[in-house]
């Protein structure tokens, strides 16, 4: 029969008072038949009753027995007990011990050197990060949408959103949005700190039609949404910039101290008459170390 061509055995008997248990590991090639490894091995994190590998067996003699596998990366896997009924099953056995290095390990069961299963060990997981973004669940607080945005123009680095999340536990972070146009944006890292945190997402994609846009805002079981303002690229808007006798209308913020950088409370907020609504730049020529 092709299954027993397949099938090759490697039995084990173990003496015992009430009985001796008589079965042969299922194995392909040397390889045991589907196991069924369940749960994540992590490095310096020790084993524990969800940590097992399921493997295939063909029981002759009902009866006690023991079996375990080699050590490998400071565990192994093993099994005690006794099967009642005879033919194929399904044995589990637990892992213990605490994995000391990553990588890809292969697990013999004792005696068994033709079955083997492989077993990966993966490097020790910082927990996700608790936080909430201010202003959740409606809209989020405090958003800035930095860079120009406009139809069939490509995002670059300069495209980014800062927005405000209040940090409860420290963690790992994912935080990104839908893509809403053509676009979106994304930010990862970690939170060491608690409280509000300032966090930069950086855009990617191209605008596919000018328009007020709601973007939805995803972290870690919080959410929020922001606006933002796709243009049409050439289209420039039409405007006079209010001006007294020598001097433009607006108002000046910040404080303007020799030899001390400026920063982004340093600001100057001009009145405009705009007749076409559309892209606009506005920019100063330097004076005593200072543009804008």
């Amino acid at each position: 029969m092709l299954i027993a061509f397949l099938l090759t055995n490697c039995k084990k008997e173990y003496s015992y008072e009430g009985g001796t248990a008589e079965f042969s590991l299922l194995n392909v090639n040397g390889s045991c038949v589907n196991p069924v490894i369940s749960s994540d091995y992590i490095l310096g994190s020790a084993a524990g009753p969800s940590n097992t590998v399921q493997l295939q067996v063909e029981v002759t003699t009902t009866g006690r027995f023991t079996l375990q596998t080699n050590i490998r990366s400071g565990f192994l896997f093993s099994k005690t007990g006794s099967f009642s009924d005879t033919g194929v099953q399904t044995l589990s056995l637990t892992a213990t011990g605490e994995p000391d290095s990553t990588g890809n390990f292969i697990f013999i069961p004792e005696l068994a050197t033709t079955c083997a299963f492989s077993v990966s060990v993966t490097g020790q997981q910082v927990p996700d990060a608790g936080y909430t973004f201010v202003g959740a669940p409606n809209a989020c607080s405090n958003v800035q949408v930095i860079g120009t945005y406009q139809k069939d123009k490509l995002l670059t680095g300069s495209n980014m959103v800062l927005v405000n999340a209040n940090v409860i536990s420290p963690g790992d972070y994912i935080i990104q949005t839908n893509t809403l146009d053509g676009i979106s944006f994304y930010a990862s890292g970690y939170f060491n700190q608690l409280g509000n945190q300032t966090v930069t997402l950086t855009g990617s994609g191209t605008p596919v039609l000018p328009g007020e846009l709601q973007l939805n805002l995803v972290g870690n079981r919080s959410d929020c949404t922001f606006p933002l303002t796709v243009e049409n690229a050439g289209d420039s808007a039409i405007y006079a910039i209010a001006s007294g006798v020598d001097h433009c209308v607006g108002q000046i913020a910040g404080a303007y101290t020799a030899g001390t950088p400026l920063n982004a409370s340093n600001t100057f907020t001009l009145t405009v008459y705009v007749s076409v609504a559309g892209v606009f730049s506005i920019s100063t020529q330097p004076v005593n170390g200072i543009e804008a």
